[in-house]
């Protein structure tokens, strides 16, 4: 899957425009003997060095979270984020 936010795009340019290699993002999603596995690169460790790193390890976590939230099941979901949050 292949995608793109132009609210992080423009955060991105503005922090490094070299980040702008980045995009777009893209993520995998496959099953194999009965489990799915949702993968993509690891942005802020292809960030390093970047006046943007910062910004990039943001999208990092935001990335993270709306997976986590698209895999897991509300109620697990709601006892996730009390014991995280």
């Amino acid at each position: 899957m292949v995608f793109c936010n132009l609210w992080w795009t423009n955060r991105l340019a503005n922090a490094d425009p070299n980040l702008l290699g980045l995009y777009p993002l893209h993520l995998s999603i496959f099953t194999r003997d009965g489990r799915t596995t949702v993968s993509w690169p690891r942005l802020s460790t292809m960030a390093e060095g970047s006046p943007g790193l910062e910004t990039v390890q943001a999208l990092d976590q935001e990335l993270l979270e709306i997976v986590r939230r698209a895999v897991t099941p509300d109620k697990l979901h709601r006892h996730l984020a009390l014991r995280l949050g």
